[in-house]
């Protein structure tokens, strides 16, 4: 059995600003408190679990669990009593999984499961659609959402495929009822909005790992694919899609790949030791395409937010009685990408890209990832000196 409670509070301010010729942001009011929240978590947990050795190569797993979470929102500022709020959520979640082993060091495994996750106070006190709020800025009503079901199999094999070299591979299929996205609504932004169950959405593909380790020299490989997809129509608020209709609307057909998702992703960890003392590597990680969010139907003429690629380098030298130095660099060769995009509107039209609230132009906004960053330092292990 578990039982694990959290809380914590959250306050939210405005200010009335204008822009000035710079596009910067000058206060023309005194800050406004507009939200005081308090929410408390609590979950609960029973469950049990076994393993049947069927033979001295086949193995049954089973567990089932019982779960239980109570969240909790209290208004702080005595104004927003629709704040107020208590929610509780349980279910019995079941797992079910076979395992062979045909010989030492290869296992073939295949499992059946299911699992619940519950509404995060920021999706409860954003939900309802008659009174947006701005992510994460401002918590309003809190009408209750349905917890995500999550029922997921899975099969792999895991094998050593030659000496010191090991391969694992599995294909998963995992469909979520009453997934919760948050869908934009009304207003001059798209980051207004409210959180809804969407019906089921499909996330399926496979991993493929490798992992080898010859003398001074390691080798990890992984690439994955994921297919993560609507599987329930649903119109949405999406103003700034090229393709939304004279009301800002967009209908999202079953089939449809869901946002912020990439495609494919591919990791590579190459090592080389050096007497055991200094350890030098390298990490290359790659992610494709994905659609921006307020894109959900996949048509914006925008475009993608396109993949990316990084290298870092690491270096760790081993000084003997628990110190340690080392240095890192991320993102060595600078790479100008962005992990993130939304469907969104440019304000900042007029003369010498200055604020221009009549020429809204409808662009694709992105967030930016981290440049180059070199770290060095010096660590220390205690105790690691008296060890023999």
């Amino acid at each position: 059995m578990s039982f694990d409670r959290s809380s914590a509070n959250f306050d939210g301010s405005s200010q009335e600003a204008q822009f000035d010729g710079t596009r910067q942001a000058v206060g023309i009011e005194d800050f406004e408190g507009e939200t005081g929240l308090r929410s408390t978590q609590r979950y609960a947990r029973a469950y049990v679990t076994d393993t049947l050795n069927l033979t001295d190569r086949l193995h049954l797993m089973g567990a089932l669990a019982y779960n239980w979470t109570r969240v909790t929102l209290a208004d702080r500022t005595g104004t927003q009593p629709e704040l107020d709020g208590s929610h509780t959520f349980s279910r019995f979640v079941p797992a079910v999984g076979l395992s062979w082993s045909s010989q030492p060091g290869e296992s073939w495994f295949a499992s059946a499961s299911e699992g619940m996750r519950v509404p995060t106070p920021i999706e409860l006190a954003c939900a309802d659609p008659a009174a947006p709020c701005t992510l994460p800025n401002v918590f309003l009503a809190d009408p209750p959402l349905k917890p995500v079901i999550a029922r997921t199999l899975e099969a792999g094999v895991r094998k050593v495929v030659a000496p010191g070299v090991r391969l694992d591979a599995a294909l998963f299929r995992s469909e979520l009822q009453d997934d919760i996205q948050f869908v934009s609504t009304g207003g001059a932004t798209s980051n207004a909005g409210y959180f809804q169950n969407v019906g089921k959405t499909r996330r399926q593909g496979g991993e493929v790992g490798l992992v080898a380790a010859r003398g001074p020299w390691g080798l990890q490989l992984r690439y994955a694919y994921v297919d993560a997809t609507f599987q329930s129509a649903f119109t949405e608020y999406s103003p700034f899609n090229s393709s939304a209709n004279a009301a800002g609307d967009i209908v999202v057909q079953p089939g449809a790949r869901i946002p912020t998702i990439p495609q494919q992703s591919f990791k590579m960890r190459l090592q080389y030791a050096f007497a055991n003392r200094l350890v030098v590597g390298g990490n290359v990680t790659a992610f494709s395409w994905r659609y921006a969010r307020g894109d959900e139907n996949n048509q914006d003429a925008g475009g993608k937010v396109p993949g990316y690629a990084l290298l870092d380098l690491d270096a760790r030298w081993n000084l003997g009685r628990g110190w340690s130095l080392f240095a890192t660099a991320t993102n060595l060769l600078d790479q100008r990408y962005a992990g993130f995009g939304v469907l969104g509107g440019n304000f900042f039209t007029g003369p010498g890209n200055t604020f221009d609230a009549s020429a809204v132009r409808a662009e694709q906004f992105r967030t930016p990832g981290a440049p180059r960053a070199l770290w060095a330092g010096v660590t220390y292990r205690f105790g690691a000196g008296q060890r023999p």
